[in-house]
């Protein structure tokens, strides 16, 4: 679990470990914020506007993966894969399997010392052998084992104040206060103990304007974007790019689990449920009322939708829709997981976490004070709570 609080001033990034730990992840005096998690894998934005880069980590390493003046946004997690929007276009980190036989998180291919623990890569005679395997790492004629200054090339050796450090290299000049960030996590194969992931950006938009929102799933990854002047849904699953709506009204909101996605369209009169699943396509609602936020678990879709007095939480279970409140007070946010079903409902003095589990309602988080949108995951739900203060 992973969440932005702004406790220190600046908003900072937080981790709950499985076993209860909470740790802070940032300590920046610019803001954090946006965080997302999957498999072993939190990323987010650090930043704003066009400083806004993208971080991720893993396996206790934190990688600053943008360095540009073009803002990253919207970053998604799951299974280890990262997708976010740099600029107009979104990106997806992909892992592909390689080995690193010296264990310092870099695949032989790209380890200038396959056989040696270099984790830094340091090559001061850019030669193309990193230092610790070269004989002659300034290439200045002198081995190392005689150099007094071996990343500096000073053939003359030569040392004024006699403290057996040549000139050149007083000052640390080796560079070991330069290191690079090594990978780890998510395993291609966990017999092989040299096997290790590498990640890979890859441009996954092509040909339409205004990308956004990225949603990330077993399934693929999601967006809606602009393409002959109205918003459409775009798929990008096994390395191919999908349209999957072309029509002269705009399509938004995309969520995706497995090979279902949901979305809103926008018939011209108010907002409908449309859903893919991974062969057609089909309209779930056809009414004169605004219906709103679909969430998947694959099979299943939730959304809440305006029954002509208030919002209600709507379910449908693959061969029918069912309406799940019929209570005159606002549910919105539903969010479903097999056999149970969340949301966030009025409760005539404030907002409420309400379960549906086994035909039946349960008021979850039953308190005087407002509870947040909840999320589901297996049998864990979470939510943020307002206790009179601040939201924890």
């Amino acid at each position: 679990l992973t969440w932005a609080s702004n406790a220190t001033g600046d908003f900072d990034i937080y981790r709950r470990a499985p076993d209860g730990y909470i740790s802070r992840l940032t300590d920046d005096t610019s803001d954090q914020d946006h965080p997302a998690a999957g498999g072993s894998t939190i990323a987010w934005i650090t930043g704003s506007g066009e400083e806004a880069e993208l971080v991720v980590s893993r396996a206790g390493v934190t990688l600053t993966l943008t360095d540009d003046d073009v803002e990253d946004k919207w970053p998604e997690v799951h299974a280890d894969q990262v997708a976010w929007v740099n600029g107009q276009d979104v990106f997806l980190l992909k892992t592909t399997c390689g080995h690193d036989t010296d264990g310092d998180g870099y695949d032989n291919a790209e380890d200038n010392c396959p056989n040696l623990y270099n984790p830094n890569q340091v090559d001061v005679d850019s030669d193309g052998p990193g230092d610790i395997c070269d004989p002659d790492d300034d290439n200045d004629g002198v081995p190392d084992l005689q150099d007094n200054c071996p990343f500096l090339a000073n053939g003359d050796q030569q040392d004024l104040d006699m403290d057996e450090d040549g000139d050149p290299c007083d000052s640390d000049a080796d560079g070991d206060g330069y290191l690079k960030e090594s990978y780890g996590g998510d395993d291609c194969d966990d017999l092989d103990p040299a096997s290790i992931p590498t990640w890979t950006p890859l441009v996954i938009s092509a040909g339409s304007q205004d990308n956004n929102a990225p949603r990330i799933g077993e399934g693929g990854v999601v967006w809606h974007a602009l393409q002959g002047g109205y918003y459409q849904i775009f798929l990008y699953k096994d390395d191919i790019l999908f349209q999957l709506t072309n029509n002269s009204q705009d399509d938004t909101s995309p969520r995706i689990t497995k090979d279902t996605v949901a979305w809103e369209h926008d018939d011209g009169n108010d907002k409908e449920i449309w859903v893919y699943d991974g062969n057609v396509i089909q309209q779930l609602t056809s009414n004169e009322l605004d219906d709103r936020e679909p969430r998947t678990d694959g099979h299943d879709v939730v959304w809440y939708g305006d029954d002509g007095h208030d919002f209600e939480v709507f379910h449908f279970d693959g061969e029918g829709t069912l309406q799940v409140t019929n209570n005159n007070k606002n549910d919105y946010h539903p969010h479903v997981d097999s056999d149970l079903l969340v949301w966030r409902g009025f409760d005539g003095n404030d907002y409420e976490i309400f379960l549906k589990k086994e035909g039946t309602i349960f008021d979850i988080s039953h308190n005087l004070t407002d509870d947040g949108v909840p999320f589901i995951e297996g049998k864990r739900i979470t939510w943020a709570h307002f206790d009179g203060n601040d939201y924890e």
